[in-house]
């Protein structure tokens, strides 16, 4: 009987010795693993410029309980920002990118919120909370419109800044891209076509996009908002 009792507990432990070691020589390749889901999100989820969240990784904030409330979603772009890149190259433009990127972020961080860049010259700040939209959106404004340095071909070059904001409500249970980036969208173009007036528009109700010229092709992200809608 000892001898079968010591045979038992010999086994376990030989087999216990055999499953640790397999576990310590999985564990790098489980290691790797992990780091390779984790990097495939980030880059699904992030804007390679910035390494802000671009439209993908905005759009699944919508899964996470602290949005599920009112938010505001802005919509910002930076004015005459095509104009640098044909002065300075496009290089010059990617600095600029990367400074309005980082004013974002820290606007929306102040507020508990979150900034992304949607493509091109073109980013987005989502803010769950309720308060004052006008008074955010003039934030925005103000912490972005600022002189930026730049380095250029020719040396360091100070770039004068100038946004436009597109700023609305939505409430819980709206669709972040087909009403809050949508009515952002509306109001920007408002924001846009004021002289003189503030660089910002809140949406209201019964705000329009105006009229295209038949002549004229829809822009990028009409035909994508089409293209989603006809799937």
């Amino acid at each position: 009987m000892f001898h079968i009792i010591m045979f038992v507990l010999c086994g376990g432990v030989l087999l216990a010795v055999g499953f640790t070691a397999g576990l310590f020589s999985t564990l790098p390749a489980l290691r790797r693993m992990h780091e390779q889901v984790e990097g495939a999100a980030w880059s699904l989820t992030r804007d390679q410029l910035t390494e802000q969240l671009n439209r993908t990784g905005l759009l699944m904030l919508e899964h996470e309980p602290r949005w599920h409330g009112a938010s505001i979603v802005m919509l910002v772009d930076v004015d005459l920002f095509k104009q640098v890149n044909d002065t300075y190259g496009h290089h010059v433009g990617d600095q600029l990118l990367r400074v309005v990127s980082q004013r974002l972020a820290r606007v929306a961080e102040r507020h508990a919120g979150v900034a992304a860049r949607l493509a091109g010259d073109e980013f987005a700040v989502a803010l769950p909370a309720r308060r004052d939209v006008a008074a955010v959106a003039a934030s925005v404004v103000a912490a972005t419109a600022r002189p930026a340095h730049v380095e250029t071909d020719e040396g360091l070059v100070v770039l004068r800044v100038a946004v436009s904001v597109g700023a609305c409500w939505i409430d819980s249970g709206d669709s972040m891209e087909e009403v809050g980036l949508h009515r952002a969208d509306i109001a920007m173009y408002h924001a846009k076509k004021r002289h003189g007036g503030p660089a910002y528009a809140v949406y209201e109700p019964g705000m329009q996009m105006p009229v295209r010229s038949p002549r004229r092709g829809p822009r990028l992200r009409d035909l994508r908002r089409t293209r989603r809608r006809s799937l």
